[in-house]
C-alpha cells in the first residue's frame, strides 16, 4: 500500500444512509403529487414493467433510446410509476389516475424534477 492510498471500511449498520422520503410538489396544473424516483432495476425483477413497454425494450438494442411515440411510451411509464400519491397507472384502472390524463406539462415537470433518464 502506498501513502496516497485510502484505506476504504465498510459502513457500519447504524451509519447507514436513509433513504430520503418522497415529499409532495406541486405541479405546473396546480395538482400535489408525492413523487418518488423509480428504479427500473428494481420494477423490472418485480415485474412491474407493462408488457408494452417490455418490447420496446427487446426492439431496441443495448445503448439505443426509443425514438418518437417509442419514446413518449417509455416516458409516460416511468412518469406513471413515479407517483406514490395519487396512484398514477400506464393503464386505466379503477382507483389510479389514468398516465393518459396528466398534462404534457406536468410529465415534463415530473421528468425535470426528478432527472429521469430513459436510458
Amino acid at each position: 500500500m502506498t501513502l496516497t492510498e485510502e484505506v476504504l471500511t465498510p459502513t457500519s449498520a447504524a451509519e447507514w444512509p436513509k433513504a430520503s422520503e418522497p415529499e409532495p410538489v406541486t405541479l405546473p396544473s396546480g395538482a400535489v403529487v408525492v413523487l418518488r424516483n423509480p428504479n427500473v432495476y428494481v420494477l423490472m425483477r418485480s415485474g412491474e414493467v407493462p408488457a408494452k413497454v417490455t418490447k420496446l425494450g427487446l426492439k431496441y438494442g443495448p445503448g439505443e433510446l426509443p425514438e418518437g411515440e417509442d419514446m413518449l411510451t417509455v416516458l409516460d411509464w416511468m412518469v406513471s410509476v413515479s407517483f406514490v400519491d395519487p396512484p398514477c397507472s400506464f393503464t386505466r384502472r379503477k382507483g389510479c389516475l389514468w398516465i393518459g390524463n396528466v398534462s404534457d406539462d406536468d410529465k415534463a415537470f415530473v421528468i425535470e424534477h426528478l432527472g429521469l433518464k430513459a436510458g
